[in-house]
C-alpha cells in the first residue's frame, strides 16, 4: 500500500539527531526535546507504529498465501541428473589385491506434472486466500484510522493535562499566598489559630491535586511516547495548536439514521465478513480431499553407462538412451483413516467461531455508534459550558479592572 503522508524533513532529521545521540551516549538524559505539532505527530505515528509495521506484514503474508495457492495450478518442470562411479573386483581378487574395472553411469531426467481436477481444492484454496487477503488489508485500514484517531486524542489529552497541571500550580501559589495572610493576620490578633489550620489544609490539598494532575500528565506523554516509537526518556513537548472554542458555533450535529444505514461500513465489519468467507472456502477445501483428484504427467530421460575403457558418449547420451513418457493418473480416496472428515468438521468449527465473532462485533459496533452519540452531545455541551463560563471570567474581569481603575 502506498502512503501520502511524509515526515517533514525537520522532523525526521531531529528525531535522528536524538535518536542517534540517545543511542551513542553522547546526550545526557533530559538534554535535548522535541517539539511536536498535531502534523508532525501524526506523521510519525504512520511512520513508526509498531502496531501498524506489524499489520502491514500480515498484509504482506497473505499476498505471499494467494501467490502461493495460485502456484497450484501451474505445471511443474523438474530437472534431475545423477553420476556414479564404482570400482567393481576382478574374477576372485578382491579390489584390496587388483587393480579391478571402473565403471561408472550418467543419468539424467526432465519430469512435468500438472493437476487436471482435485476436486476444486486448489480453486477453493486461491478463494480462502483472497478473502483472507482482503481481510488484511480492511485490518491495515481500520488499524490505520484508529491510530490516527488514537494520536490526535493523545496529543490533544497531553495538552489539556498540560493547563490542568498549570491550574493547579496557580492555585496553589494562591493557596500559599492566602496562607501567608493569614498567618500575618493571626500574627497581629486578627485571626484565629483555626483559620491557619484550615487552610494550612487547604493548601495540603492542593499539593495533592498538583501531583496527581502531574502524574497523569506524565502518564499521557508515557503512552504518546508508545505510539511514536520514542524512547520513554526522551523528553517531548506537544505545541499547543490554534484557538478552537470559536468552533463551537460550527460543530453540525451528526445523522443518526445515516450513521446506522452505513454501519455495516466499518472496516472491521468488512474485515471480519472476508474471514468468514476465507472459512467458508476452508470447508471446501477440506471437502476436496475425499474427492477423486486427476494428474498428467511427462517425463524425458537419458542414461549412459560404461565399464572399462572407450565408448560413444554422445551416442548413447543423446541419441540412443533417451526415452520420453507421459500418462494420466487419478486417485480416489477410499479409507484415508478419518482425516477428511476430521479436516472437514474441524474447518466447519473454524466457520462457526468466525460467526460468532461477527455477531459479537455487530453488536459492538452499534453500542459504539450510540455511545459515540452520547459523547458527542456532552463534548458539545462541555464545550458550550465553558466558553459561557469564559465569558463569564471575561465580563468579571473587565468589571474588576474598571473599579481598579
Amino acid at each position: 500500500m502506498t502512503r501520502t503522508e511524509i515526515v517533514p524533513k525537520r522532523v525526521k532529521i531531529a528525531a535522528l539527531v536524538i535518536f542517534s545521540s540517545y543511542l551513542t551516549g553522547n546526550v545526557a538524559i533530559g538534554a535535548e526535546e522535541m517539539v511536536l505539532t498535531l502534523p508532525d505527530a501524526i506523521n510519525i505515528a504512520l511512520e513508526q507504529n509498531i502496531g501498524l509495521q506489524r499489520t502491514a506484514v500480515q498484509v504482506d503474508l497473505d499476498k505471499n498465501s494467494l501467490k502461493s495457492a495460485k502456484g497450484d495450478k501451474k505445471p511443474n518442470l523438474v530437472l534431475t541428473g545423477s553420476e556414479n562411479i564404482s570400482l567393481d573386483a576382478t574374477g576372485n581378487d578382491s579390489i584390496w589385491e587388483d587393480e579391478g574395472d571402473w565403471s561408472d553411469s550418467l543419468r539424467a531426467t526432465l519430469s512435468s506434472s500438472v493437476s487436471l481436477y482435485d476436486g476444486g481444492g486448489i480453486e477453493a484454496s486461491i478463494r480462502e486466500a483472497e478473502a483472507a487477503l482482503m481481510a488484511a488489508q480492511n485490518d491495515y485500514d481500520r488499524d490505520r484510522q484508529a491510530l490516527l484517531l488514537n494520536t490526535v486524542t493523545r496529543f490533544l489529552e497531553i495538552i489539556v493535562r498540560e493547563k490542568q497541571v498549570e491550574i493547579r500550580e496557580e492555585e496553589l501559589a494562591n493557596q500559599a499566598e492566602e496562607l501567608e495572610r493569614i498567618r500575618l493576620n493571626f500574627r497581629n490578633g486578627i485571626r484565629v489559630r483555626t483559620e491557619v489550620l484550615r487552610q494550612e489544609a487547604l493548601m495540603a490539598q492542593s499539593k495533592g491535586r498538583l501531583i496527581e494532575s502531574k502524574r497523569i500528565f506524565e502518564t499521557s506523554m508515557y503512552i504518546l511516547k508508545d505510539i511514536l516509537k520514542i524512547p520513554a526518556d526522551i523528553s517531548i513537548r506537544c505545541s499547543d495548536p490554534a484557538n478552537t472554542l470559536n468552533v463551537v458555533e460550527d460543530v453540525n450535529l451528526p445523522n443518526m439514521s445515516m450513521s446506522l444505514a452505513s454501519l455495516d461500513q466499518r472496516l472491521d465489519l468488512e474485515a471480519q465478513r472476508n474471514r468468514l468467507v476465507s472459512a467458508k472456502e476452508s470447508v471446501e477445501v477440506a471437502k476436496s480431499g475425499g474427492r477423486i483428484s486427476v494428474s498428467a504427467s511427462a517425463s524425458l530421460s537419458t542414461n549412459y553407462s560404461h565399464s572399462g575403457k572407450g565408448g560413444a558418449f554422445a551416442e548413447r547420451l543423446v541419441r540412443t538412451e533417451p526415452n520420453a513418457s507421459a500418462g494420466i493418473s487419478f486417485n480416489l480416496p477410499i479409507f484415508d483413516r478419518d482425516r477428511t472428515e476430521t479436516n472437514i468438521i474441524r474447518s466447519q468449527l473454524i466457520m462457526r467461531r468466525e460467526e460468532l465473532i461477527y455477531d459479537n462485533l455487530e453488536q459492538i459496533a452499534r453500542t459504539d455508534l450510540y455511545q459515540s452519540f452520547l459523547n458527542f452531545e456532552s463534548a458539545k455541551a462541555q464545550l458550550e459550558t465553558a466558553v459561557e463560563q469564559l465569558a463569564s471570567a471575561e465580563e468579571a474581569l473587565k468589571a474588576e479592572l474598571a473599579r481598579y481603575e
